[in-house]
């Protein structure tokens, strides 16, 4: 069997001889041993710290990226339904406040004051920053 103790692979100092026959296979170019042996697996070794130094930087900044990012859509996905015309054909209530200025204009402070917004976020700037970032209305401040 490869790799057991009494395998002379192992006794001559052939340290791919340890591997499954498969990883064996994809070092097969890798020098048999000795010191010029011991420097390219430490080259390897080297290569993969920093790959994985790389995927790992990139998948925590991916993350933190996705985390800021989802209550200002979710924001804006509210925000994007009270102005549809689904919303707008049974809210009195918004259709008071885009009636009562003559360009259509809602008062930042009125969308705040809705229950699901107030769940969102308590802070006005943050409902400004969200529809800057993601929605086609205009926000005049």
């Amino acid at each position: 069997m490869d790799g057991e103790v009494g395998d002379s692979s192992l006794q001559s100092g052939d340290w791919r001889s340890q591997f499954q026959a498969a990883a064996r296979e994809r070092m097969r170019h890798l020098p048999y041993s000795g010191h010029e042996g011991l420097q390219e697996v430490r080259k390897i070794y080297e290569r993969s710290k920093e790959n994985i130094y790389t995927a790992a930087t990139r998948r925590i900044k991916k993350e933190k990226k996705e985390k800021e990012t989802r209550p200002k859509y979710a924001l804006f996905m509210q925000v994007e339904y009270y102005f549809s015309d689904e919303n707008l054909r049974t809210d009195k209530f918004l259709l008071k406040y885009l009636t009562k200025d003559e360009e259509g204009y809602v008062p930042v402070a009125v969308i705040a004051s809705f229950k699901k917004m107030k769940k969102l976020t308590h802070h006005k700037s943050f409902i400004v920053a969200a529809l800057k970032e993601y929605s086609l209305l205009v926000i005049i401040i």
